[in-house]
């Protein structure tokens, strides 16, 4: 069975030593970088909320057997001043009535003895996929763009970092982070001239307890942005739930992430994949682009990414050669999101100098960053004789003007 729970920080209310142990057991082996915070008697309500608040956990485990009444006003409370804790009813025994109330209650989950791997690795993987929808709707926590081919040498990468840069450039205040997700071929530390003792998985030893000393001596800063590079050298395995540690953590700290991946193919991929609130498919309007590009959405569907979520672009548009504009959103049954202008001299020349594109080039990813994201940069003032008198008038008609009752 595969398991894609991530690192979670656990709070366990659990009077019942031998439940205790008998769970901790079963976490541990499921979620080896985990933490938790270990509670034998129930707490109240004041001594709850400064829990949650000082330990920030992910999940919480309620004994429901030792005590019936103060379990489920605990996963009652839970449920009402922190939503965003997941809650989960356990018991030594598979009462159907404990378990019906609890959930009414308004646990997420309940798990009874014996607990066994397949049983908890499913709760645990569901109540991530409540934790990501719960995540990308947070108005809260940074929002994740991911960005992938359907087929190699499509210009993903350079979708990824010129995103990145228009969305640094329309929102100044803002704080955005680019991340190559590419353990084995990344290129953006060379598309972007860019040099670094670390690469994002020197972070990820750290597990849960990611913090901004660690993570800012990863990044590097490049034209406003914070980028994260891949390895130097190619990397074998490297755990899943540690890289979703640290999305989560990064979501915490910038208003925007954007990951360039290598490919919507195999499971590192595909479980990191289903963490972007938005995922950019680029494709060209070659043939063969397109066929991949048809491929590739029917596995991200596959592998639980809704529709709803992915932006059709196509790079490197050139109607005079391969398939157009209709004929992709037939093949593809979706929208084009975006084209872009074919500019060989144009991205040639970023590359070369480490900077964003410029010329009609610039316009298309401005748009989508416009589209995805939006601006606060002000708008500038138009200048001239007439504006300055449209603008006196204007505020001259505002000062006399007669308030709505």
């Amino acid at each position: 069975m595969r398991v894609s729970s991530g690192r979670w920080k656990y709070l366990i209310v659990c009077p019942d030593r031998a439940l205790f142990h008998s769970l901790t057991a079963v976490l541990a082996e499921l979620t080896s970088g985990s933490s938790f915070t270990d509670i034998r008697a129930y707490p109240d309500r004041r001594a709850l909320a400064d829990l949650v608040e000082r330990e920030k956990p992910h999940i919480c485990f309620v004994d429901v057997g030792s005590n019936w009444d103060s379990a489920l006003g605990l996963i009652n409370e839970l449920s009402t001043f922190a939503p965003s804790t997941l809650t989960v009813g356990i018991s030594a025994g598979g009462d159907a009535d404990a378990i019906l109330r609890a959930l009414r209650q308004g646990a997420n989950e309940f798990l009874c003895e014996p607990f066994t791997i397949e049983q908890v690795g499913a709760a645990l993987d569901r109540l991530r996929r409540i934790k990501v929808e719960s995540d990308r709707l947070s108005p809260a926590l940074g929002t994740v763009y991911g960005v992938v081919a359907g087929k190699g040498n499509c210009g993903a990468s350079t979708v990824a970092c010129n995103l990145a840069y228009q969305l640094q450039e329309l929102n100044p205040q803002k704080t955005i982070l680019l991340v190559d997700m590419d353990m084995i071929t990344g290129t953006l530390a060379f598309q972007l001239k860019l040099k670094s003792a670390y690469s994002f998985v020197d972070a990820l030893s750290q597990g849960v307890d990611f913090d901004r000393e660690i993570w800012q001596s990863v990044v590097v800063k490049h034209h406003g942005l914070h980028v994260a590079i891949a390895p130097d050298l190619p990397v074998g395995a490297v755990p899943v739930q540690e890289v979703i540690a640290m999305i989560d953590y990064v979501r915490e700290i910038y208003d925007a992430v954007v990951l360039d991946f290598a490919s919507p193919y195999g499971e590192w991929n595909e479980q990191t994949l289903t963490l972007a609130s938005e995922l950019l498919l680029v494709t060209t309007n070659e043939l063969p682009a397109v066929y991949s590009a048809q491929k590739a959405l029917a596995h991200l569907e596959g592998i639980g990414v809704d529709r709803s979520k992915i932006r059709l672009v196509v790079n490197r548009y050139d109607p005079s050669h391969g398939v157009n504009q209709d004929a992709i959103e037939t093949a593809l049954k979706l929208d084009v999101f975006q084209k872009l202008a074919y500019d060989r001299e144009a991205v040639q020349k970023s590359v070369l100098e480490g900077k964003p594109v410029d010329g009609k080039l610039a316009n298309g990813f401005r748009s989508i960053a416009t589209r995805l994201y939006g601006s606060t940069e002000p708008e500038h003032q138009p200048k001239g004789t007439f504006f300055k008198f449209r603008n006196f008038f204007e505020r001259e008609r505002s000062a006399t003007a007669i308030p709505q009752a």
